[in-house]
């Protein structure tokens, strides 16, 4: 679900073995890329809305999603996965980019705690352009357990950890399009903050991004970021 580009569906498909995949995603341009870079083999593109899946119930052995249930409304997209999920079937979440992140160097401590509160706060949401707005925001980790036993799932697995991409000597082309792209959804949701404690002056945040944007493209910055992973089992009847 949500499988964008392709790259975590291909993943899946090389670990799984899997003989059938289907890469679910609401926009055609990124099925398109996948199909570009990957092409069909072991996978079949479908267009979709996460709270309203085109599938019946009880369809798939695996259900699997990385970095989408926390900007999303998470209860009710995790619902729709225990609906097309068989009884004895596995679903499997991850959150890469979930509450906690640091781009280093960071001179102005203050700026940087309050960049993170605004984000946490704020999280933009992909999928706004078919009518969805956020609803719980980052920070969706600590849910995941919850989300699970309210389906009547059993949970198998939970994991946190840090992990990090520093150039060593620099960063590719795709860690820095990672990078790129988390700081741009940091910035878009800082300026969507409206309430007075969580608002950033435009001009302190725009350098900010410019600075970051600018150690990003030479190499001079590390990043860490807290990731959430689950595994849980819908029980047979």
């Amino acid at each position: 679900m949500a499988s964008g580009q392709g790259r975590f569906t291909r993943q899946l498909y090389l670990a799984s073995q899997s003989t059938r995949i289907i890469a679910l995603d609401n926009y055609e341009q990124y099925l398109r890329i996948a199909r570009e870079r990957y092409g069909e083999a072991g996978h079949a593109p479908c267009i979709g809305n996460l709270y309203d899946l085109p599938f019946e119930d009880e369809a798939f052995d695996i259900v699997a999603t990385r970095s989408t249930i926390d900007i999303m409304d998470g209860p009710r997209m995790f619902r729709e996965m225990v609906r097309v999920l068989k009884p004895g079937g596995w679903i499997y979440v991850s959150l890469v980019y979930d509450s906690t992140y640091k781009f280093a160097p960071g001179p102005d401590a203050d700026l940087e705690s309050r960049i993170q509160r605004a984000y946490n706060r704020n999280a933009i949401e992909w999928g706004v352009s078919y009518g969805i707005q956020a609803v719980n925001g980052s920070r969706a980790g600590r849910f995941l357990p919850l989300y699970a036993w309210d389906n009547g799932l059993t949970l198998v697995k939970l994991v946190a950890a840090d992990w990090f991409l520093y150039p060593n000597p620099e960063f590719t082309a795709e860690e820095k399009a990672v990078l790129h792209l988390q700081l741009d959804m940091i910035y878009n949701a800082c300026k969507s903050a409206q309430e007075p404690e969580y608002a950033i002056e435009a001009s302190q945040l725009d350098e900010w991004y410019m600075r970051v944007k600018s150690e990003i493209d030479s190499n001079r910055t590390t990043y860490t970021s807290r990731q959430f992973s689950l595994l849980a089992e819908k029980p047979r009847t």
